[in-house]
């Protein structure tokens, strides 16, 4: 995969690490794709307002379950900023993002992209891998150590300003952390909070995103306490 060192990954909307082992024994070898895509939550899970997006044709691809070789390229993967050590990069460019699903929230004053920036855009978007424990393991402490090195305030640029700051994750999986990216969006006229959840658990990692974009003149929809109920709602979905 090609590096891209940006400050910050800004995602499209379109098609962020969870555990598939029990509690009482530790599995050291990769589990199966077909086990993945059956661990990924669904609306039903989710409750009521939250969809699968799909795209039309000559768009950019709609691509719910296993990830393939020519969609890989169009997921929104999770990045480090610029700062982050090579060990960091190398490790999140090494992880091979094998299931995905990514869902919109219905609300009433829904922003219409691409110019239409006046109410709220709530999405929700899942990544699932899997590998040997050991391997997994190294991999996600040196992600962690990357987004811990670029939490702090971040200058304006293509977007901006914002700020990376640490965030409390709900106790699920084996080991976790959180990262709030909050932004400008270019011009000023709506905000970006980011929240990026990252699960370790055994054989699987999950990168969870729940995001949310809203006109300057609105309140978030969601709070920290419904973020991590969707959080647990997600690692129940692939314990289930």
């Amino acid at each position: 995969m090609t590096r891209r060192r940006s400050r910050w990954l800004i995602l499209t909307l379109v098609p962020v690490l969870i555990g598939a082992c029990t509690n009482d024994q530790t599995t050291t070898q990769a589990t199966s794709v077909d086990d993945l895509v059956a661990g990924l939550v669904t609306t039903t899970d989710l409750g009521d307002g939250w969809t699968v997006p799909s795209f039309p044709d000559g768009d950019l691809a709609t691509i719910d379950g296993a990830v393939t070789d020519t969609q890989y390229d169009q997921l929104p993967r999770p990045e480090l900023c610029d700062q982050a050590s090579d060990a960091s990069l190398d490790a999140m460019d090494s992880l091979r993002w094998r299931a995905f699903r990514a869902f919109e929230l219905t609300v009433d004053d829904s922003i219409q992209p691409p110019s239409d920036r006046s109410g709220h855009l709530v999405f929700l978007q899942e990544l699932l891998t899997t590998g040997p424990t050991d391997d997994l393991r190294t991999s996600f402490d040196l992600v962690r150590e990357g987004f811990e090195t670029c939490l702090g305030d971040i200058p304006a640029s293509e977007e901006g300003p914002g700020s990376a700051v640490s965030m409390q994750v709900p106790p699920v999986g084996e080991d976790r952390f959180a990262t709030l990216l909050t932004f400008e969006e270019a011009g000023g006229w709506a905000q970006w909070r980011i929240h990026q959840i990252m699960v370790l658990d055994g054989p699987v990692m999950m990168s969870l995103m729940i995001g949310e974009i809203r006109s300057m003149d609105v309140e978030p929809l969601l709070d920290s306490a419904q973020n991590d109920d969707l959080t647990i709602t997600v690692t129940d979905a692939l314990r289930s």
